[in-house]
């Protein structure tokens, strides 16, 4: 029996030893008779003074109220941890949590308390602060820098004098500036001339908060300046330097996000500030939070307990002692949470700064829980990692954490050899040999170490071993191994680390230039892929925060505004961007590239950054310019081949019409002359030369058709529209094919260009001659209207229709040459098919 009970004794003093808080064992009545290292360290005493007090003795007075001079069933915090005021040896007080539980030994009851620094996590009510646009009160202002005194000199303000402090923060070189204007010291701050102007005509004290540049030194500072009218004439201005207090503000409001605990300030009924931790902790937003009624937020059941202790605190300054309340997450799940609360001054007006910490697993494992009932198991409970003891190897004790970590519940462990938990045998006596050797000459050893989980799968954990030697008759070394499971993080870094590799993989291959630029003037670079080196010449580092040039600067002048109006436009319409500009490498050379972007968006919709890739495409833009280059060439030529064809045509048919014509004209003048010349009684001679004169008919009207082929001369002598409504008449007599033309007769007398008319005219000759070749049509319509500053053409049939592979034919010259014509006169085309129902071909040209 002896034997068990110093065995025990011995896993309890190691585990006072591992224990990384502050552990008291008190009497009833408060009395140290306990503790551990860590709580010498915490408070600074040594053991024996620590033993000649009580718990109230390490607590601030101010909150000794909250430590009870002797224990009660009221006022045992059940392993529940409070927050109170620490005081150490040397009267330095700091924030600690408290948790004490009532335990029973050998018959005798005791109180184990807990004691943990929280002082990395702490705040104050006069550190927290709104992370919004109002700025918090604080009890100090900034620090005085110096007084400067100004008189009106027409229409600006002349230095005329100084105070002592300047002279001294300035060293003296305050007195080389006086006599200098406003307009010369503060040149490139309109603002600060502004808020003189402003000062002076209506007498009113102006402040302004900003980053200030000392003329006399150059030294930037965050600075507040006062402007004072003495007069319309005198203004004073008073400036007070907020560096200091402005960066521990922005440290403070660091240290309120980052607090592991719910933070929120309640003023006027509502929350005006929540922290991270409370926004995690509810699964509502920040600006959700800010529009939630507070009592809603809580278990309709606890209410009553939120009321309460808004009540109480709310003329205290300290916090009272906490509260477990329920929480309705946004999804409708219940989080338990110790609550406290404390009165604040928040912005010139009373409020409750009120700190949740989630105890819901602390809740649920107390549920399950027996009955403390010892010191092992008060101990064990409190301890969330698997805990084992050896003895030669020997499972002698296994807490109920083993089942989590391992699969095996305590009382299946205990007896059996090591070797369960590790893969192989060969493991075990490898890393059995490694560890006892370890901790002969260390003590206490802590590794990362796979063992083999119940079911097979191997589980990762963070294994801290120490050793206890036996002392008297039992001189039997055992070995104290706590473990924590870390597998799941262990594979989260895996796949964190894995990601990265194949993010920075894939960012190096994509050629261009991967960025995310932020909001700020000439939108810095937050991050930039490797491949801005070959896209700009300059490397990621040059770039990212414009520690060389900003990227801004690249873009050539040229398209700078445009760029910026196209992403501009693109931002505020939450849309995509893709913009194709000039930027100037850094060996100035000009090259093109190729951009597509996205805005991102916080949760209230304002923009926070902008990502996109950059490529270069200057090839391929040369090839481009290069190409529209010979198009304007073709398309010049194409139109002075159409004049020269023109021309041709028009002479040819003048030819054949002065030549040809008066020749066949002739003889038909001979052939009629001979007709009544031959003697009666020859009737052969008399039916040949008939048969002459109807040969010559048909030549004539033959030569007339190839005139009016090569240019019909009611074009010229009659106009567009009638020379439309005969070819449409010729088409309906030639192919039997009826043919509509609805003609306005408006277009005509607004054209001005002859090119237009003999460009419609040949256009509407092509498509009825289309027609006839291919469209198996019965009905043609032919109509011509202006519209605006355009004139329309449109031949339509009742054919088989044209397809889209009839129409992108190579061979379909027809349609290129229609195509042709309307792109030298700047006009559209537009054909148009439905199989059997026909095709329409329609022309737009600018009358201008």
């Amino acid at each position: 029996m002896n034997k068990q009970l110093q065995e025990s004794v011995d896993i309890y003093q190691c585990l006072f030893k591992l224990y990384p808080d502050a552990v008291f064992l008190e009497t009833i009545d408060g009395h140290i008779i306990e503790c551990n290292e860590k709580a010498l360290k915490m408070y600074g005493y040594t053991k024996e003074e620590m033993l000649r007090l009580s718990v109230r003795d390490l607590v601030h007075e101010q909150a000794a109220g909250i430590v009870p001079e002797s224990y009660s069933e009221e006022n045992i915090t059940q392993g529940v941890f409070v927050w109170v005021s620490g005081r150490k040896k040397n009267g330095a007080a700091f924030p600690v949590q408290y948790s004490n539980q009532r335990i029973t030994v050998n018959g005798r009851q005791y109180v184990l308390a807990f004691v943990r620094d929280v002082s990395e996590h702490y705040w104050s009510k006069h550190d927290l602060h709104h992370s919004g646009t109002h700025q918090t009160p604080w009890d100090n202002q900034g620090i005085p820098i110096l007084s400067l005194t100004w008189e009106r000199h027409g229409d600006t303000f002349v230095l005329i004098g100084f105070d002592d402090r300047a002279i001294t923060s300035t060293k003296s070189r305050i007195q080389n500036f006086v006599g200098k204007s406003i307009n010369e010291l503060y040149a490139d701050r309109p603002d600060f001339l502004n808020d003189f102007k402003n000062c002076s005509t209506s007498l009113s004290i102006i402040r302004r908060k900003t980053i200030y540049r000392l003329f006399t030194t150059g030294q930037e500072v965050i600075a507040e300046i006062t402007y004072v009218p003495i007069s319309a004439n005198l203004v004073t201005t008073h400036l007070e330097d907020f560096t200091e207090r402005d960066s521990a503000e922005a440290l403070n409001q660091s240290l309120v996000k980052g607090s592991p605990v719910g933070l929120s300030l309640v003023q006027d009924g509502r929350f005006s500030f929540t922290n991270p931790k409370l926004q995690e902790c509810t699964g509502y937003s920040e600006h959700e939070l800010a529009e939630l009624d507070p009592h809603l937020l809580v278990h309709p059941d606890d209410r009553h307990l939120l009321l309460g202790l808004l009540d109480r605190t709310s003329h205290i300054n300290l916090a009272g002692k906490p509260i477990e309340m329920r929480l309705i997450r946004k999804d409708g799940n219940i989080t338990w949470t110790m609550v406290t609360a404390t009165s604040v001054f928040y912005r010139h007006k009373q409020a409750i700064l009120i700190k949740f910490m989630d105890i819901t697993e602390l809740k649920q494992a107390r549920q399950k829980l027996d009955e403390l009932t010892s010191l092992q198991s008060s101990i064990m409970a409190a301890i969330p990692h698997a805990v084992v003891v050896l003895k030669d190897r020997i499972i002698t004790f296994a807490n109920h954490a083993v089942e989590s970590v391992f699969g095996w519940r305590p009382e299946e462990l205990i007896g059996k050899s090591m070797r369960v938990l590790f893969r192989s045998q060969e493991e075990y006596d490898q890393e059995g040999k490694r560890f006892y050797s370890l901790i002969e000459n260390l003590k206490t050893y802590s590794m990362e170490f796979t063992y083999r989980h119940r079911s097979g799968h191997d589980v990762v954990c963070l294994t801290s071993v120490s050793w206890i030697k036996g002392t008297g008759e039992d001189d039997i070394t055992r070995i104290v191994a706590t473990h924590t499971d870390i597998t799941e993080k262990k594979r989260a870094l895996e796949r964190l680390q894995e990601s990265q590799r194949v993010l920075s993989t894939l960012m190096g291959n994509i050629p261009g230039m991967v960025y995310r630029r932020r909001p700020g003037k000439e939108w810095p670079v937050e991050f930039v892929s490797e491949g801005s080196l070959d896209l700009t010449g300059y490397r990621p580092s040059d770039l990212v925060d414009s520690k060389v040039t900003s990227f801004s600067q690249l873009i050539h002048p040229n398209d700078r505004k445009a760029v910026w109006e196209k992403v501009k436009k693109a931002l505020n319409a939450g849309e995509h961007f893709e913009i194709m500009y000039r930027i100037i490498r850094a060996d100035k050379e000009v090259r093109w590239v190729w951009e597509r972007g996205l805005g991102i968006y916080s949760p209230s919709g304002e923009i926070v950054a902008v990502e996109g890739l950059i490529t270069d495409v200057t090839e391929h833009k040369r090839a481009e310019l290069a190409l529209e280059k010979s198009r304007r060439q073709l398309s010049l030529h194409a139109d002075h081949l159409d004049v020269l064809l023109e021309g041709v045509r028009t002479e040819i048919a003048r030819e054949i019409h002065d030549e040809l014509g008066q020749i066949l004209s002739a003889l038909k003048m001979d052939l009629f002359w001979l007709s009544r010349r031959i003697p009666e009684g020859c009737s052969d001679m008399i039916q040949k030369v008939q048969s002459m004169m109807l040969l010559l008919d048909s030549t004539i009207k033959t030569v007339e058709r190839i005139l009016v082929t090569l240019r019909p001369s009611m074009l010229d002598e009659l106009g567009l529209t009638a020379a439309i409504e005969w070819l449409g008449e010729e088409f309906q007599a030639r192919t039997g094919i009826v043919c509509e033309a609805v003609l306005e007769p408006t277009p005509e007398r607004l054209i001005t260009n002859d090119k237009i008319s003999t460009a419609l005219f040949r256009i509407c000759q092509e498509a009825l001659t289309n027609i006839t070749r291919h469209a198996q049509a019965t009905n043609v319509q032919i109509t011509l209207k202006t519209m605006d500053d355009q004139i329309e053409l449109q031949v339509s049939d009742n054919g088989i229709g044209i397809s889209n592979q009839d129409e992108k034919k190579s061979g379909s010259f027809g349609l290129l040459g229609i195509r042709e014509r309307v792109n030298l006169l700047g006009g559209r085309v537009n054909i148009a098919g439905r199989k059997g129902k026909g095709t329409v071909l329609r022309v737009r040209i600018p009358l201008q």
